[in-house]
């Protein structure tokens, strides 16, 4: 149905009443969305259609999906376009019952009512809107949702109704998913126990106003405590700045199904403490910031299921007072994960370290104060990579770790089922000798090759994935026989985008150079049973690739080919931005 419809369909949804343009803005966005994502084949209709000549279950279909996480008070852009309009404070829902008798009808339809239980409640921005108002619009919303499984976010930044709190709470046995980023007083208020929650899903709570480096202080009567007493269908929870004795969370016949935690702002220790009691565990996420680096050893834990672990520490390193203090912790907590934890499936691991943007000298400094605290814990590290991750791991993720190419190479060197390895530099790193342990002089013609390749060695067999991102001080065409000794196998076939930008104005400007293979049956062109590499991303910081290495990355490429991956060769100039992580070729 949908996708038989043109695009220029979507101009004619009638706006009959002033205060209805923010549904209709909603409802055509929504319809947009629709007829490009449909799976089905894009044929265009020879005339245009109303949408009034549209099924009900159709309009269910884009109303649903405009009405999605809808905002009970009016965004700050809505409010600013739409101020002299007396309607304008209205959500989508409200909005698009007010615009005629057939949406009214279709959206008020008491076996449609996922409109009415997707919903956000916040503090901020309500403008003329008081709390009485959002209250009745609340009451509103979960009447007419009837029985349905509710999705909620609430962000209070500060003291909130206890009307509010109560009607959420009430309704606790239909929650699907349910956010709560609030300050400290909402959750004083808050029913310490949870109970009846069969529907529950999603659950992501973050007391806002808790600093995990305060000093630790009695617990008193009204910290807040937090207990889910029944939650079989439970699969992902986050938490942020849970730091007792602030505050505590607990969770209680969770079930089988919870296979994926993310903390913010924890302690370690806080953190493993509530993944202890998830035995079905699958994803480990841990964002840890420099001010919640405090250890306590816990018991060793053993995770039989657990397939993704990261570990995330951010932080701005000019902005620390003491460098020495945070990688001391740093490497304490860091060591504290590889000694504590087991985890006998692990197939994808990341430690992240903050992005070093400094000069040369300030990066010689940086690593004195590294090995001032110990350095980084290689022996942990080393027996936690080859006691269990030897024959399990396929994926690698290491930024601004403080080691060095030897040490980086031994790791690598045991991990005979890697499959994708992303690299970002720490200074000083010797990329020259980690790019020509990469490349496999094996599958060169050229006579030197034959020479190199007498130097036997375990390299990589089946990289299909690389990503590599700093100063890259290698001889680009090193960089260019790596890929080209890792696309052998393949036959040459790819496609060269020339996406090169000769703009020398700093801010992130990128050239680019795209490689497109074609991985369709690689197995066969291999001969050998590998995997070869089908995509790889480069991250020079305040440096191009030379002209010459990047006319013969052009020169290995062949024009005919269909389905690829793709090569990424990226700059960046401004020393003090972050680089992007790469998602696509945009």
């Amino acid at each position: 149905m949908v996708s038989h419809l043109p695009l220029s369909q979507t101009g004619n949804i009638p706006a009959d009443s002033t205060g209805s343009k923010k549904g209709t803005k909603a409802v055509r966005s929504a319809l947009h969305s629709l007829l490009l994502n449909y799976p089905g084949p894009k044929r265009a209709s020879p005339r245009t259609l109303h949408i009034h000549a549209l099924s009900p279950e159709t309009l269910q279909l884009i109303f649903s999906k405009a009405c999605a996480e809808d905002s009970l008070t009016t965004s700050k852009e809505i409010g600013q376009l739409d101020y002299h309009l007396e309607g304008s404070f209205r959500p989508t829902a409200l909005s698009i019952a007010g615009v005629c008798k057939l949406w009214r009808r279709n959206i008020l339809d008491p076996t449609h009512t996922s409109c009415w239980a997707s919903f956000v409640l916040s503090d901020k921005k309500l403008y003329k809107l008081g709390t009485s108002q959002l209250l009745s619009r609340l009451k509103l919303y979960l009447a007419r949702s009837r029985n349905s499984t509710l999705y909620i976010r609430a962000l209070f930044t500060r003291r909130t109704s206890n009307h509010i709190r109560n009607a959420l709470v009430r309704e606790a046995h239909r929650w699907g998913s349910i956010v709560l980023r609030a300050n400290t007083a909402f959750f004083q208020a808050f029913p310490p126990i949870i109970s009846l929650t069969p529907r529950l899903r999603h659950i992501d709570i973050d007391m806002i106003d808790v600093d995990p480096s305060s000093p630790m202080r009695p617990a008193k009567k009204t910290t807040p405590s937090i207990t889910f007493t029944y939650t079989p269908a439970l699969e992902h929870l986050t938490l942020g700045r849970l730091v007792p004795p602030h505050w505590d969370f607990n969770l209680k016949r969770a079930g089988d199904n919870l296979r994926q935690f993310i903390s913010y702002n924890m302690r370690l220790s806080d953190t493993l403490r509530v993944a202890r009691t998830l035995p079905a565990l699958t994803n480990l996420v841990l964002h840890i910031a420099h001010q919640s680096l405090v250890c306590a050893r816990p018991q060793r834990l053993s995770f039989p299921k657990l397939r993704l672990l990261q570990l995330r520490m951010f932080g701005t390193f000019h902005m620390w007072v003491s460098v020495e203090g945070w990688l001391k912790r740093a490497r304490e907590a860091l060591a504290e994960l590889l000694d504590t934890v087991e985890t006998p499936a692990l197939k994808d691991l990341t430690v992240s370290f903050p992005t070093w943007t400094c000069g040369d000298a300030e990066a010689v400094e940086w690593e004195q104060k590294w090995k001032l605290v110990g350095g980084w814990p290689m022996s942990s590290f080393r027996i936690f990579l080859g006691s269990t991750l030897r024959g399990t791991l396929t994926k690698l993720t290491l930024h601004c770790a403080a080691i060095n190419a030897d040490d980086l190479i031994g790791c690598l060197a045991m991990l005979s089922r890697l499959e994708m390895f992303d690299f970002e530099e720490p200074p000083s790193f010797r990329t020259e000798k980690m790019v020509k342990w990469l490349t496999r002089f094996e599958a060169l013609d050229e006579p030197w090759a034959v020479a190199q390749y007498r130097e036997r060695c375990d390299r990589l067999p089946r990289l299909r994935k690389l990503e590599l991102s700093g100063k890259l001080l290698v001889d680009d065409d090193m960089i260019v026989t790596m890929l080209e000794s890792r696309m052998k196998h393949l036959g040459g076939m790819a496609v060269f985008e020339d996406a090169y930008d000769d703009t020398d104005e700093g801010d992130g400007d990128c050239s680019r150079g795209i490689v497109e293979m074609d991985d369709e049956d690689s197995d066969a062109k291999v001969g050998m049973g590998e995997l070869d590499l089908t995509s790889a991303k480069f991250t020079f910081r305040g440096r191009r690739m030379e002209p010459a290495a990047w006319q013969r990355l052009k020169d290995l490429m062949a024009p005919d080919h269909k389905d690829c991956d793709h090569i990424l060769i990226r700059s960046v100039w401004d020393c003090d931005a972050v680089p992007e992580r790469f998602t696509g070729l945009d």
